[in-house]
């Protein structure tokens, strides 16, 4: 049993070093992988006896369990942009191993080595579901991701519990109990469902990653045309109000001329910066080519026409600085309502009408035709 699980670990931990030189934006591969690889080592050891001194074994067998426990559960947090910090971590590592050796050394005490290693894993995978309590409701990747290691973490719990009652046994005899061989194919078993759980969340998120590149645009990380297409259909739908937000940038051929096409890029993800810091976290913002930006609303047209002086009001405000130069950018915008429309390109051309009518009316400036006709 014990070489088996040593396998599992060691395959697993050889997949997700794989996995995080191909997929290198998802960093938490890597802690996965070293986690993995220590408590595949923590077996490996405790399984040949290397070295063959029972406190020795023990006491590095427990450093490898806990420095995975560790590593897995920042992996966990890191996927969720959360940490505990190397402090927190280094402390609880120093503190366990230091408490293992007391109850080898000096009070030698295998019960209280037992709480030590099961408490301390529970607590560790508890500590990181619970600083990622917030995907509780998310997609089903976050879900199994914190179920599986709440459910692993607490596991630990009522383990503890049956293992010391293993010890009743004669001493050293209790490894050969059926009870506690039960207990570590219950181990295996939990262990291997959850690295069976790591691997269907890393598929998903490589999956969720080359959707999100196929989907964006690379220079300023807004959405592009496709990724604008495929988020408007679940925006859109019958008996609702969604208008939509045609920006161009004034004068930017100038800038592309004077200063080069690399100040032009400046000023495009300075825009995007701005127009993002100003949308609403339930607006679909997106660039679909050159110096046009779109802004998808759900609401009315009287909502898009004061969320567009506000992109305005932002863009124009302060100048943009590219190099030494400090540039003032301005843009016009154009507005329709999507949903007068059956095809949301409709809309989009319907909002280029008004953007070139706020364009002949001098620039910086935003127009409708629910605005002209008032």
């Amino acid at each position: 049993m014990g070489y088996f699980v040593v396998s599992v670990f060691g395959t697993a931990a050889v997949a997700f070093a794989l996995l995080s030189w191909y997929a290198s934006n998802l960093r938490y591969f890597r802690y996965l992988a070293v986690g993995l690889a220590s408590c595949g080592t923590g077996f490996l050891l405790q399984t040949a006896q290397i070295p063959t001194n029972i406190s020795a074994n023990s006491l590095l067998a427990t450093a490898c369990y806990f420095a995975g426990a560790l590593s897995v559960a920042e992996a966990v947090k890191r996927r969720s942009s959360e940490t505990m910090g190397w402090a927190f971590h280094a402390t609880l590592f120093v503190v366990a191993l230091l408490s293992t050796a007391y109850f080898l050394f000096v009070d030698r005490n295998l019960i209280a080595r037992t709480y030590i290693l099961n408490f301390g894993f529970g607590f560790v995978l508890l500590a990181a579901a619970w600083k990622t309590r917030k995907h509780i409701r998310g997609s089903v990747a976050d879900q199994i991701l914190f179920w599986t290691i709440a459910l692993v973490g607490l596991h630990f719990l009522p383990r503890t519990v049956l293992t010391v009652g293993s010890f009743s046994a004669a001493p050293g005899e209790h490894v050969n109990t059926t009870f506690w061989i039960t207990l570590q194919y219950t181990l295996a078993f939990v262990l291997n469902a959850g690295v069976l759980a790591l691997f269907g969340v890393a598929g998903a998120d490589i999956f969720a990653s080359i959707t999100r590149e196929r989907d964006s645009d690379v220079l300023t990380g807004l959405l592009n045309r496709r990724g604008l297409e495929t988020a408007v259909r679940s925006l859109t739908g019958k008996g609702t109000q969604n208008a939509v937000i045609l920006a161009d940038l004034d004068n930017f051929k100038a800038i592309n001329d004077h200063f080069g096409h690399a100040a032009g890029d400046i000023v495009l993800q300075e825009t995007a910066r701005r127009l993002a810091a100003v949308a609403r976290k339930q607006d679909l913002l997106a660039r679909i080519g050159g110096e046009e930006f779109v802004c998808v609303i759900s609401g009315s047209v009287e909502d898009a026409l004061a969320l567009a002086e506000r992109f305005r009001t932002s863009l124009a405000a302060t100048p943009v600085n590219v190099g030494s130069a400090s540039l003032t950018v301005t843009g016009s915008f154009g507005i329709a309502a999507s949903d007068a429309y059956d095809h949301f390109w409709d809309a989009v051309k319907e909002a280029d009408t008004q953007l070139y009518v706020a364009k002949r009316a001098g620039k910086n400036a935003v127009s409708s035709r629910e605005r002209l006709a008032s």
